[in-house]
């Protein structure tokens, strides 16, 4: 994981990890936001806002406990 400080204050977070699928599988997975809340552990919706050819403005709607 690697996290970058960004303006305000905020962080962005990339992870990077190892498949044993082809490049095109993880792209149709990546790509399936509104499939979020099925393989991903708390994401419990998923909504594409708006969506181009170089980019995609997802919502994402998180079950995180707090303390």
């Amino acid at each position: 994981l690697i996290s970058e400080p960004q303006a305000a204050g905020g962080l962005r977070h990339r992870a990077m990890g190892l498949f044993d699928a082809s490049a095109e599988e993880i792209f149709r997975i990546a790509t399936s936001y509104e499939r979020y809340s099925e393989y991903m552990p708390r994401i419990v919706a998923s909504h594409v806002v708006s969506q181009g050819s170089e980019h995609a403005l997802v919502t994402l709607e998180a079950a995180l406990p707090w303390p």
